[in-house]
Parts: structure tokens; C-alpha cells; sequence
């Protein structure tokens, strides 16, 4: 950690490239996690999927919000439960969760992409 106030963090901290990319048509660049929370529950199926699809070839890991409630998509919200453990997505059951947010149903899990076969 650093304060930014501080001289130690003065012109020898790089700060990091941000760039702007759509998740369902293009590759991010590799590493070995993604981490994507509370964003795809804001897409339609097939969009998270392409998003998926992608993802499994920029890395290993995804983290993402979980919802563990049956499938069920409303086109008329902006906010679905996604459930990406089972179909549409079918990532099967995550690696790890942790409880996120203060509704009981949401988390945020860990999947090994590449065991997925995404």
C-alpha cells in the first residue's frame, strides 16, 4: 500500500494502461485470472457467453458474480441473476465462493476455465 500523499510514491509509481473493450468481441490480452464482478448479470445470454468464450482464451481463472438460483433471464431487466453454473453457461460447480453482497443468494466464485472446456 501506498499514500499518495507520500514522496516514496512520487515519479516512480507506474500507474496502470487502461483500456476501453467490448468483453463480447474482443480477446482480452493473457493473464492468469480474470476478474469480472457484477458485470455480466447486465447482459443478455448469448452475449455473456461470447463473453465467456473469450475469456477462456485470455486465461486460466474467471471470477465472477454468481447467483445460485435456477436460470431465468427477463429481456425487459438490466439485471439478471446470472447462474453460470449451469446451462446456458454450464462452467459447473466453482472452484471457490464467498458470499458477496447482502443478497444470499449472490457470490463470488472461481472457475478453472481451462477444466471448464469453455
Amino acid at each position: 500500500a501506498c499514500d499518495w500523499s507520500s514522496d516514496v510514491c512520487s515519479s516512480d509509481l507506474r500507474r496502470p494502461d487502461v483500456t476501453q473493450i467490448d468483453i463480447t468481441k474482443e480477446r482480452l490480452p493473457r493473464h492468469d485470472a480474470i476478474i469480472c464482478r457484477h458485470v455480466l448479470i447486465h447482459l443478455d445470454p448469448p452475449r455473456v457467453q461470447q463473453a465467456i468464450e473469450l475469456f477462456a482464451q485470455s486465461a486460466r481463472y474467471l471470477f465472477a458474480s454468481q447467483y445460485q438460483i435456477p436460470y431465468s433471464f427477463d429481456p425487459a431487466s438490466q439485471f439478471n441473476r446470472t447462474n453460470l453454473a449451469i446451462a446456458p453457461y454450464g462452467l459447473g460447480k466453482p472452484l471457490e465462493q464467498i458470499q458477496d453482497a447482502e443478497e444470499p443468494q449472490c457470490f463470488l466464485a472461481m472457475w478453472d476455465l481451462d477444466a471448464c472446456g469453455s
